[in-house]
């Protein structure tokens, strides 16, 4: 106690403390810049442009194969196998981000597996006896280059993995490829990029230090002045809650990304949707249906009306391009459900990355009130003091949790393992993407949250729908709207029939839209859609096929 008392008189002095201030200070400016000088200086002038991949080098035999290791070229968009003669494999690749933007990255992997960026790890796997894994992981990156690294272990000496990201909108997923990357041939690679590691390390001790010597150049102060002393315990006691919980916030908006892409292919159709259209519609074969136009998809798994609404006025307006045409799917009477589908921890994930703020008119329909002066106060406070919203990211990291133990039950009961495996099927079917989840079964689950009012009395529940609103934006942009009601899963006598509730629902919703200069089309009770063209729920099992009907059925609204 008496050394570490002599050293804080020591640093508290003038002298002392503002030297090792400046120098802590200066430290943490160099590992902060030095970063960018190593990518855009060291490593990309001897990057090799004219090959897009990753350059792999594979170590640690499994058994003796006459050589300890070798490395070999991997064209981007590939799948990397791990060769059965070596244990652990790692590989480079520098991507010349585009634009400023939130990235979301997918590592899929046999076993255990890292993707890094730039010396910091951001996704991890490790193997939990399942037959593949998966991990989407955001990330907020600058314009220029930026050095990935992959790593597979694998004591079997047999496995793989890919990496790829998903461009939004979301769920448009994508390897690692194109123009833009570049395979780095720098000899010394490996020691570069432990000298970006150390360098990411160093922001952290650099600034715990210009913290410390901050604190001891102002303890005079506290023993000085009461009120300051108050102040500064204050201070103290607060920066946890300002710096350490940085995966304690809000999801990053994607608009910017989207707007990029639409004015970047200028499409001549744009969907927008949920699974629905997702299973539906191959955007490239309809272009080449309609002759080499271009058609661009704006697909929020899971979301309804009110995600429609965010993704045409957060994703699709603020493009500022002209399509011939916007085409909006959606099933039965989801339109005047505008609260369906709002609360689930997942879809509030989407709905945030939507939108750069608070929607006033979402929070005016699904919440009821209007945003106030203090509401608008505490999402300030939530941005600046994120702990403030870990009760939620608790339960979240309790039910990971929970699944992973369920994951790993012992392997010798057989009562056990048919249990485990049950739940890890009923959980991948929920949530993952890929497969096409969010059926029809959640989406009734949410019209239960929807009270008062008949269901099917469009009149007298359009005018607190989102639907006035996105017709609003539309003329106001000069924007033509289609609406597409999809049809939903047959029965095995293949009939489709809406009650008569259902009937003049439609009836109304036709006329009103009609009204407002948009279009309708509805594909119920289409002879060339029977049971066996669905796959799961109302999924469609061929997409291509049912694209050939959509350009066959809706020819005359694609002009």
């Amino acid at each position: 106690m008496g050394q570490i008392s002599n050293l804080l008189t020591k640093c508290s002095t003038w002298k002392t403390g503002r030297g090792c201030l400046l120098f802590s200070v200066l430290l943490l400016f160099f590992c902060l810049l030095s970063p960018e000088l190593i990518l855009r200086h060291i490593i990309s002038p001897r990057a090799d442009f004219s090959r897009n991949g990753w350059w792999m080098h594979f170590y640690e035999p499994s058994h003796s194969v006459g050589v300890e290791g070798y490395e070999s070229f991997l064209l981007g968009g590939e799948p990397l196998a791990l060769n059965p003669d070596f244990k652990k494999a790692r590989g480079y690749l520098l991507w010349d981000v585009p634009v400023d933007g939130n990235y979301c990255f997918k590592l899929v992997a046999k076993e255990d597996a890292v993707l890094a960026i730039d010396g910091k790890q951001l996704a991890c796997l490790i193997g939990n006896h399942l037959p593949i894994q998966r991990i989407d992981k955001w990330v907020s990156l600058t314009k220029g280059q930026h050095l990935f690294q992959i790593r597979l272990h694998n004591n079997s000496g047999n496995g793989g993995f890919s990496v790829g990201m998903m461009i939004p909108p979301m769920m448009h997923n994508r390897l690692l490829t194109g123009a833009d990357i570049a395979v780095p041939v720098l000899g010394s690679l490996d020691t570069w990029w432990r000298i970006l590691e150390i360098l990411h390390d160093g922001r952290a001790i650099s600034l715990f230090f210009t913290t410390f010597f901050s604190l001891c150049l102002l303890l005079p102060l506290t023993l000085e002045n009461r009120t300051t002393s108050v102040l500064i315990s204050l201070g103290i006691a607060l920066m946890p809650a300002l710096f350490l919980p940085v995966t304690i916030k809000r999801e990053p908006y994607i608009g910017e990304m989207v707007h990029q892409e639409l004015q970047e292919r200028k499409p001549d159709f744009v969907f927008i949707g949920n699974s629905m259209l997702w299973s539906r519609i191959d955007d490239a074969y309809l272009g080449q249906l309609l002759g080499g136009k271009k058609v661009y998809s704006i697909v929020n798994f899971g979301g309804l009306s009110a995600i429609h609404y965010l993704s045409f006025k957060y994703l699709f307006l603020p493009a500022d391009i002209n399509p011939k045409k916007v085409f909006i799917f959606f099933r039965r009477n989801q339109f005047v459900l505008p609260r369906a589908r709002t609360t689930d921890s997942l879809v509030k994930k989407t709905i945030e990355r939507l939108t750069p703020a608070p929607d006033p008119l979402f929070e005016q329909i699904v919440h009821g009130h209007s945003r106030s002066v203090t509401d608008i106060v505490y999402d300030k406070l939530l941005f600046l003091f994120p702990i403030a919203m870990a009760q939620d990211e608790v339960r979240r990291k309790v039910s990971d949790l929970a699944l992973i133990l369920a994951s790993t039950w012992p392997q010798n009961n057989k009562s056990i393992n048919e249990g485990r495996d049950t739940i890890l099927t009923q959980v991948n079917n929920r949530f993952s993407y890929a497969s096409g989840s969010f059926r029809s079964g959640v989406d009734s689950e949410s019209s239960q949250q929807e009270t008062g009012k008949n269901p099917y009395d469009f009149y007298g529940r359009v005018e607190d729908s989102f639907l006035p609103e996105i017709l609003k934006l539309a003329k106001e942009k000069n924007i033509a709207l289609v609406f597409i009601r999809v049809q939903e899963r047959p029965t095995e006598s293949g009939v489709v029939q809406d009650s008569p509730e259902l009937q003049q629902y439609m009836h109304d919703m036709r006329q009103y839209l009609a009204d407002h200069n948009a279009a309708l089309y509805d594909f119920t009770g289409d002879p060339e859609l029977p049971l066996s063209a669905y796959h799961d729920g109302d999924h469609i099992k061929d997409q291509r096929r049912y694209t050939e009907l959509f350009y066959r059925r809706v020819g005359d609204l694609l002009q």
